[in-house]
């Protein structure tokens, strides 16, 4: 026997239709929660109509529920395809923090380059350099460590850096 008031009748479409609203909208959208929300905006719909022609309603009531929440699993992907197209955007607007994979294979290549240079300078340059940009030392610094002049240890390091750039200019060519 069908309910007759509109609480029973509606509750009793909700009981009959829902699971199966919820599977149709799941294959349309691909997410449970986005096609629980689509159903429910079908019932939110189907309560306004009801109370304006249940009548017309209930001679398709199947139709119009599974029309109705493939309408709003379409406009769900709509606006999640605009919203997603305009993060895209964004990322792709940002450079990217990280650096891309190829920059630790150039910059290990780089260094294999420049240490094979420094290897081949005169002892005393390359002690000189090496405390200089290794370990971040004052030319005062490198001269005590090393008993030479300030001077000197410049002279050293401008002639190593210069002779490193002849081989380098050399290697990239």
């Amino acid at each position: 026997m069908p309910p007759t008031s509109l609480d029973g009748w509606f509750s009793a479409v909700v009981d009959r239709y829902e699971r199966p609203l919820v599977a149709y909208a799941l294959r349309h959208v691909h997410d449970l929660d986005a096609a629980r929300d689509a159903v429910q905006d079908v019932f939110i719909k189907l309560h306004g109509e009801v109370l304006i022609d249940r009548a017309d309603i209930e001679g398709r009531l199947a139709q119009w529920l599974f029309t109705v929440c493939r309408n709003r699993c379409i406009d769900h992907l709509r606006s999640h395809a605009v919203s997603r197209k305009a993060e895209a955007m964004d990322l792709a607007a940002q450079p990217s923090a990280a650096a891309p994979p190829s920059a630790a294979l150039e910059h290990a290549e780089a260094t294999s380059q420049v240490l094979a240079a420094l290897n081949q300078l005169p002892p005393r340059q390359q002690e000189v350099l090496r405390l200089k940009f290794h370990h971040d030392l004052s030319y005062a610094d490198i001269a005590t460590i090393t008993a030479l002049s300030v001077t000197n240890v410049g002279f050293l390091l401008s002639t190593g850096l210069a002779t490193l750039r002849q081989q380098l200019a050399g290697v990239q060519s």
